[in-house]
């Protein structure tokens, strides 16, 4: 896509949702224009880290998981390529969560989950950090209420350039569905990404990424209706019961009852 019709739909799919209250906020406008303009017209590459810690003493990183988005490399691909990077603290591994925070840190939907010392894997992630930034577009920095990360990063002896920006998808999601409800899950399931098994740092980096990608791309964004109003969706009228807490820790899809197939017919069409 030619750089000037890049700009030319972000301008265009702004103006069909300025309607949106939270829109009116100059900031919001604003915040959500310039994640466009760096996401949709591929500018920048993306890098997303996620940390796990554990849940008895946030002291203790357990986990972390990386996924590069490189898009002077895939110009023009009909899929991203994001490479994902999954570690697991050697000192740590004892020390594991579900009691508060669930456990998945098994469960890493990539390939392969590595086992380094805290020491190595600092190394690792600031070797990463450090190629990115002698590249000509440097990076941006990608997560999701990315502030604890941030500081688990720092407390570990990463640096960080000073320079460096980040696109945080909370705020993102924020500008135009409000702060409430605005958890990773949440905003995975509005933007109707399909995930599995968060509270992993791998597959949290990975999703987030996705999400980043999905909420700064004015195209997608329509073909989802993600700025539609969900209360006006014909098949969320008809939802034959609420999911048991049993259902929703295991994370099983809604149910509806659909009894006439042009009601779901409209629905995929619209």
């Amino acid at each position: 896509m030619a750089d000037v019709n890049s700009i030319d739909e972000i301008e265009s799919y702004l103006s069909s949702i300025s309607g949106n209250s939270l829109l009116k906020d100059p900031r919001n406008y604003n915040f959500l224009k310039n994640a466009m303009d760096i996401v949709f017209r591929q500018r920048k590459t993306l890098l997303c880290f996620d940390i796990e810690a554990w849940e008895l003493n946030n002291g203790f990183v357990t986990e972390i998981g990386m996924a590069a988005y490189v898009p002077a490399k895939q110009r023009g691909a009909l899929i991203p390529v994001i490479k994902m990077v999954h570690i697991l603290i050697k000192e740590h591994m004892s020390r594991r969560n579900g009691r508060y925070v669930a456990n998945h840190s098994d469960q890493f939907n990539g390939k392969i989950s590595y086992v380094m010392t805290q020491n190595e894997a600092v190394r690792f992630v600031q070797s990463i950090l450090d190629h990115y930034y002698s590249q000509e577009d440097k990076y941006y920095l990608v997560g999701h209420g990315h502030q604890g990360d941030l500081s688990w990063l720092v407390s570990m002896g990463i640096h960080i350039p000073d320079d460096i920006q980040w696109l945080d998808t909370q705020s993102i999601y924020s500008t135009t569905h409000g702060k409430k409800g605005a958890s990773l899950t949440n905003a995975l399931r509005q933007a109707e990404i399909p995930h599995a098994l968060l509270h992993n740092a791998g597959n949290d980096a990975y999703y987030t990424l996705l999400l980043a990608l999905r909420l700064s791309d004015p195209i997608s964004r329509a073909l989802t209706h993600l700025d539609r109003p969900r209360d006006n969706d014909v098949v969320q009228s008809t939802t034959v019961e609420g999911k048991s807490k049993k259902a929703k820790k295991l994370g099983l899809s809604d149910l509806f009852e659909i009894n006439d197939a042009d009601a779901l017919l409209y629905a995929y069409f619209n």
